[in-house]
């Protein structure tokens, strides 16, 4: 048994004035319950990791000195490691074992600093999931990459689920420092381990899929299949009894929505990642519920998709012309697999929404080599589709206020806000307060009933801020402002990732000009959003001037004005 006096590491409490350089190793044969805890914010209501013994498995211990791990609960499970020092440019590898039987296995790995204000910023991840391309059972090492700012005081996070039946365990870490040319071994001796299952194959992806709906329209479109299931159906039609003309002699049939929303999927086909989908379309509306949206999934197993890009027409948008449209989709991941497409769309009385064919076209080859038609004309005019896509990679600021567009850029049509009130603009030069800026003219306020907006999509990193700029003057217990930083689940619930709650009642409530701020708690980049909710009584002030998004890290907030 290694003894835990091997373990090389730096207190924070010792050493915040030394450069600590050693390797750091540890297994879990001593003190884990000391040297581990899930009482941070973090791990704060979600159950802990255990320790379990491999003599209870049917598995190999990697090496003679250990019998013990550690394994989460079935649950969503947390725990944090003692603290040492960390190095930017070190690197973090975790030894673990997963044997899976259910899709919701994981293990996440979170390498995490702690800075001079007492705030943890995530400086590396690494995640095991069954979920991924090319994951394998057996034995892997994560690795993470460490991207902090010099050396800093840091700890290490573990999440993870382990379903019934499945095998999730974490044996060892180690930390070795930047151009440390020394052994950093756990144990003595090799690491030795039962073959690994052979990573798949990969399967061959298809150059050019091309489809317009002249056959088998009935045999390869079907709502059987993900989120199609139970919508009315897309019909077929013919050009000859439309008053438009079809993009190609050698079109005939397109497909269209009924009056309510409908859904339809495609056969599936390989893809690989970086690879386009255009879906070309045809809209004359006359009215604001008119819609397509196209969505790529990727097939993970027999029930289970992933949403990895999408697309949306609407006149809602301030660029939206009647005409002809490609709507382009990039396929986000890693590799070759499979997919399909799903178009979901609406059709008032009084208007032409039609899809007459799609196609994908493989990085590997140029856009004229992949074609449905030798004669097409599709972009008959010139506006930009609207897509479903983040503003920013997270790493740059975000800033918004209500000068203009409000009404594209936010909404209340999604679950969370379903049954809510909107939010409503408003003019500074109707009130008597000071503006936050000069430049400052309109602002968005809450109904008397309780009213919920959400913002456009943009991405986000773990430990960045969102800051809401929020002017209250309450006449009633009952006013309050809650901010969400919402992370976006495709085919799933978004989940709440931070939040912050100003009310009347609250003991330091200040009456003016607040920044209402929330840090981003997650354990990757995603794309995500904010919801505002909020109430105010009639002689009540509560109004919102704009918002921010900075990024860890950064020197200064962002500004916006």
């Amino acid at each position: 048994m290694v003894k835990y006096i091997k373990l090389i590491f730096c207190l924070l409490s010792a050493i915040s004035a030394i450069k600590c350089e050693n390797c750091v190793t540890y297994d879990f044969g001593s003190n884990f319950y000391d040297s581990f805890n899930n009482g941070n914010t973090l791990c704060a209501g979600m159950a802990t990791w255990r320790l379990g013994n491999y003599s209870s498995l049917d598995l190999q211990s990697p090496h003679h000195d250990t019998d013990l791990f550690i394994t989460p609960d079935e649950n969503l499970s947390c725990v944090s490691s003692y603290g040492f020092e960390m190095m930017s440019s070190g690197i973090l590898e975790v030894y673990v074992y997963m044997e899976s039987k259910s899709n919701r296995d994981q293990i996440v790995v979170l390498a995490n600093e702690v800075s001079k204000s007492n705030n943890n910023v995530v400086t590396g991840t690494a995640i095991l999931t069954p979920l991924k391309t090319n994951y394998f059972d057996g034995w892997h090492v994560l690795r993470v990459d460490l991207f902090g700012t010099g050396v800093f005081s840091g700890y290490v996070s573990f999440l993870g689920v382990s379903s019934p039946g499945s095998k999730v365990i974490i044996d060892s870490f180690r930390y070795i420092p930047p151009s440390f040319d020394e052994d950093c071994h756990v144990y003595d001796g090799d690491f030795v381990t039962s073959n690994p299952i052979q990573e798949p194959e990969q399967a061959e992806s298809e150059t050019c899929v091309s489809y317009n709906f002249e056959t088998e329209f009935d045999v390869l479109f079907n709502s059987d299949r993900g989120l199609c299931t139970g919508f009315t159906q897309w019909d077929l039609n013919k050009y000859s009894s439309l008053p438009i003309e079809q993009p190609s002699s050698e079109s005939l049939q397109f497909i269209t929505p009924q009056a309510e929303i409908s859904c339809v999927s495609s056969f599936p086909f390989e893809v690989t990642a970086g690879g386009f989908v255009e879906v070309n379309v045809y809209m004359e509306s006359g009215s604001n519920t008119d819609q397509i949206a196209v969505l790529v999934n990727k097939i993970e197993d027999e029930t289970n998709d992933v949403v990895i890009g999408s697309s949306v027409l609407t006149p809602l948008d301030g660029t939206y012309i009647d005409g002809w449209q490609v709507l382009k989709i990039q396929l986000l991941g890693d590799g070759k697999f499979k997919a399909y497409v799903s178009f979901l769309g609406l059709a008032s009385e009084d208007s032409i929404v039609l899809v007459d064919s799609f196609r994908y076209i493989s990085p590997s080859i140029a856009r004229d080599e992949c074609k449905i038609y030798e004669d097409e004309v599709f972009e008959t005019t010139t506006t930009t589709p609207v897509t479903i896509a983040p503003i920013g990679n997270g790493k740059e600021c975000i800033t918004y206020n209500f000068e203009n567009n409000f009404e594209n850029s936010f909404d209340n049509n999604n679950a969370l806000c379903s049954g809510y009130a909107s939010w409503h603009l408003g003019d500074y030069h109707s009130l008597t307060i000071e503006t936050l800026n000069p430049e400052s003219n309109t602002f968005i306020s809450p109904n008397e009933t309780s009213s919920c907006a959400s913002s456009f999509i943009f991405r986000m990193l773990p430990g960045g801020v969102v800051k809401v700029n929020a002017f209250l003057k309450a006449a009633s217990d009952l006013d309050y402002v809650i901010v969400l930083a919402k992370k976006v689940v495709p085919d799933g619930v978004d989940t709440v990732t931070g939040f912050q709650m100003y009310y009347a009642s609250n003991s330091n409530f200040v009456e003016g000009w607040n920044s209402l701020e929330v840090t981003v708690n997650d354990f990757s980049i995603f794309d995500g959003y904010i919801t505002l909710i909020g109430s105010t009584a009639e002689e009540s002030i509560i109004l919102i001037d704009s918002f921010s998004y900075t990024p860890p890290g950064s020197a200064h907030p962002c500004e916006i004005y």
